[in-house]
């Protein structure tokens, strides 16, 4: 048996527009999906499933004759609906699987350039590769801007630990591969008035802020304000539904600029980010239960993807 685990992670600035050659920052988190290569001729291998077709593609196996395994992978708690990028963890630990199983085995930036490649293929050429680029080597995760085909670039920054970090759940059963086709659909020949600049200078403001350690979570604010004000002129339709409800129950620790409110990738999830010296993430999970909006705290992860044999794993970033 060949295991392999790999983090969860979080567009933290460039929803959507990373698709377009704009920077962006990922960032690694738990939960970890977990993922096991077994010997089964009776299940096979899952031929429906195109990230499996596309690993198999990835590391230089024939789809048309995959190996005698069954694959089995998931994550401890249900992810629906959190952004988290399941499809991004599973494709990275099964790439990783797969090349210890046939004795080459991938790490670092050569299982990202693998990874996202998989992942590009399985979901017709679309993807940025930053939900990879944490997958694959944990952390935060940065892409350049006009960068969109090179893999994103592991950061050599770390997430300041007084930053905490609450999701709140998507009540839209909408998958983010749909709605990144409403947003190619939607976003083809946009006029946004010069918001896309303001955007993508509100990034690399953010950028710089995880370089030095300091102003972060004021650039996630406005990183915040920028995403929407550039998506209300691209694709109004894909604003998260339960932002504004968050931003009104958390309005008081925004106006005094305790936390950040803000969209998470393609996902409809909201990210909350907060500052931990002023509050806790109970306080904000409080404060969504009592408005009716599911919510968990998330811790970064700066592992990547690891694997190993039996029931321990072993690897490097």
């Amino acid at each position: 048996m060949i295991r392999a685990s790999s983090p969860g992670k979080l567009v933290v600035a460039g929803a959507f527009v990373v698709l377009d050659g704009a920077p962006g920052v990922g960032l690694a988190v738990s939960p970890r999906l977990a993922l096991a290569l077994v010997d089964d001729a009776e299940q096979g291998w899952p031929v429906a499933d195109p990230f499996a077709r596309a690993a198999l593609l990835a590391v230089g196996l024939d789809p048309a004759h995959p190996p005698p395994l069954a694959v089995r992978s998931g994550f401890p708690i249900p992810v629906a609906g959190w952004s988290l990028g399941s499809s991004a963890a599973h494709v990275t630990a099964l790439v990783a699987a797969l090349t210890r199983w046939s004795g080459r085995p991938l790490a670092g930036r050569d299982l990202l350039v693998a990874s996202r490649n998989a992942h590009r293929e399985a979901q017709g050429g679309v993807g940025s590769g930053l939900d990879v680029a944490c997958c694959a080597l944990g952390g935060v995760a940065v892409l350049r801007p006009g960068s969109g085909q090179p893999p994103p670039e592991p950061a050599r920054m770390t997430w300041p630990d007084p930053l905490g970090v609450v999701v709140v759940r998507s009540p839209v059963p909408e998958g983010t591969p749909d709605r990144v086709r409403r947003y190619l659909r939607q976003a083809a020949n946009p006029s946004d008035g010069g918001a896309r600049a303001r955007l993508v200078h509100a990034i690399q403001a953010l950028i710089d802020s995880l370089i030095v350690g300091g102003g972060v979570l004021e650039s996630l604010a406005e990183v915040g304000v920028r995403e929407a004000e550039w998506l209300a002129g691209v694709a109004p339709d894909l604003a998260p539904v339960a932002l504004p409800a968050v931003a009104a129950a958390l309005a008081s620790f925004i106006d005094r600029g305790y936390v950040a409110v803000k969209s998470l990738g393609a996902g409809d999830a909201v990210g909350v980010f907060l500052d931990r010296e002023r509050l806790s993430e109970g306080e904000i999970l409080e404060a969504m239960d009592r408005a009716g909006l599911p919510a968990r705290a998330l811790a970064p992860d700066a592992i990547g993807t690891v694997t190993g044999s039996g029931s321990g794993h072993t690897g490097a970033r």
